[in-house]
């Protein structure tokens, strides 16, 4: 990490990296942000980024391709990687293999049924539309479909419904409306969110 002008520097910048920007004519810092390395005082836009981790191939002692496969984007899963049928804590395999279905849910860019039950939940009880928008993008951020980018790497490691599991659909709806109506300064309760979401 040496200090380095934004234009002058041929080779690219790493997220951390020292440089002296033109723009505010300060010493400062690249910082990430959606693909893009900014200038961590001014926010000016410095040079992209790119987030794919390349896989590299590597020759066994035969001579054989020994990869582990396809090059994969930040946030993403590989290929073909599902949650094993391996046994939960009470050794009865039960919590695994629930967690494995809703994992397989979801192909072809449609999101899992339990997520199209909490978007279903979110258009019932929203109040405007504009409510109702906000609901669904953050449970877009707080639940990432497999074939998209999350912008929140937390939430593809740990997704919203599984921190309140078993009732994980009800309550990441309930969540989402009640983040979204005060985002939007309702005056918001969770509680009355979770009445409305949650069975029984």
């Amino acid at each position: 990490m040496g200090t380095r002008t934004n234009t002058a520097c041929s080779d690219k910048l790493e997220p951390g990296d020292e440089f002296v920007c033109e723009h505010c004519s300060q010493s400062s810092q690249a910082v990430l942000n959606d693909s893009i390395l900014e200038c961590m005082i001014c926010l000016v836009r410095i040079q992209g980024y790119d987030l794919v981790d390349h896989d590299r191939v590597q020759l066994d002692e035969g001579g054989r391709m020994s990869g582990r496969g396809a090059p994969v984007r930040l946030g993403q899963r590989p290929s073909r990687t599902v949650i094993g049928n391996s046994h939960g804590r009470a050794g009865n395999g039960r919590t695994w293999n629930y967690l494995g279905r809703v994992d397989r849910g979801g192909n072809d860019g449609r999101p899992t049924p339990r997520k199209q039950d909490a978007i279903d939940l979110v258009w019932r009880h929203a109040r405007t539309s504009a409510h109702r928008a906000c609901s669904l993008e953050l449970l877009d951020i707080g639940w990432p479909d497999r074939d998209r980018t999350s912008r929140s790497p937390l939430a593809v490691e740990c997704p919203i419904w599984r921190a309140a599991h078993p009732h994980g659909v009800g309550s990441s709806a309930a969540a989402c409306l009640h983040l979204a109506a005060e985002e939007m300064s309702f005056d918001s309760r969770f509680g009355y969110w979770a009445e409305l979401c949650l069975p029984g």
